[in-house]
This record gives C-alpha cells, structure tokens and sequence, in this order.
C-alpha cells in the first residue's frame, strides 16, 4: 500500500469511528513502525505495525469533548467506536486483521488564537471577525497619518518657495563673483 493510502484507511476509519465529516480530519500522519525482520520468506502476509497522530477540527455543530471521548474509546476493545473502526479497516483491500490498538497519547483540546469567522463563531456568539476589525482600525489610523504627513510637507515646499524664505537659506554666504 502507498502512504497515501494508508493515511486515506485511517482517515476513513477514524472518520466513521468517531461519527465526523472525513474533511473535518485536518492532519493525518501514519507512520509504518519497523519491526526487525519477522517475516519469513514463504509467508503470503505481512503484520505491519503503525503509529497513527492526527488533528481533528470539531464543527461547530458537533462538541469537542464528545469528539474527543470517543477518539480515547477507539483503543478499548469493547467499545463501539473501536468496533466501527474496526470494521472500517477490515473493508480495506490489502487488510486481513486488526491487531491491538494502544492509546498512547490521550485526545487533547487544542484552542488556536486566530480562527476564521466561516469556521466557528466567537465567544459572544456572532460571526464577525475581531481580527479584520482591528486591521481596519488600525489601516485608518495609518492612512490619517499619511494624509496629515503629506499635507505638512506640502505646506513645507510651498513657504520654502517663498522670496523671504530664499533669504534665509542663503544668509552669511557671499556671491561668487567672476
């Protein structure tokens, strides 16, 4: 099997396992373990072992601490979601057994600081974006800046062209005569 069939099985498993949309499973990596060289030459299988980490991002529909209980259940035997898991991998072509599976990071919640307005609405409960809010304030700030800036300079090239102002500049210096 290729790599990205082996990262599509796990996908998929894990997908209908914990009961969420195969394209809310963000990161898949799955890793083949070595195991010494166990086979023999006349053996028609081969046990690969694998070590499985991915990301899920919960919709917003859907809550986090569910998702994440039934992710820890899929390594306990008796369990539903290790039964559909499971079942998911065997219906694989290439797959003819399920070994055990070990839990050796728990789920975990990560919160990120920067999420899209599309994907999960804010704390107070409406989809505006604080982020883009800020940018804009901050982008009106700096053009007011510029604005004045430019007016300052311009005030600044016209009194400079001014006789008096000639004066000034050339005060202390006496003509070149030839």
């Amino acid at each position: 099997m290729s790599q990205d069939s082996v990262n599509e099985m796990f996908t998929k498993a894990i997908s209908v396992a914990v009961e969420v949309p195969i394209a809310s499973i963000v990161k898949m990596v799955a890793a083949e373990i070595q195991r010494g060289s166990g086979v023999r030459r006349l053996q028609s299988t081969e046990n690969k072992t694998y070590k499985v980490d991915f990301e899920i991002l919960v919709p917003v529909h859907l809550d986090a601490a569910t998702i994440m209980e039934k992710v820890n259940r899929i390594a306990a035997s008796d369990s539903a979601e290790s039964q559909v898991f499971r079942q998911q991998l065997m219906s694989m072509p290439g797959v003819l057994e399920v070994g055990e599976i070990v839990l050796t990071t728990p789920a975990y919640e990560v919160r990120e600081t920067s999420v899209s307005p599309d994907t999960q609405t804010n704390e107070d409960g409406d989809d505006r974006s604080w982020t883009a809010i800020i940018i804009v304030i901050i982008s009106v700030i700096l053009g007011c800046g510029c604005l004045i800036t430019g007016v300052i300079l311009v005030k600044k090239s016209k009194s400079s062209d001014s006789p008096d102002s000639s004066k000034v500049c050339f005060r202390g210096v006496s003509p070149v005569e030839p």
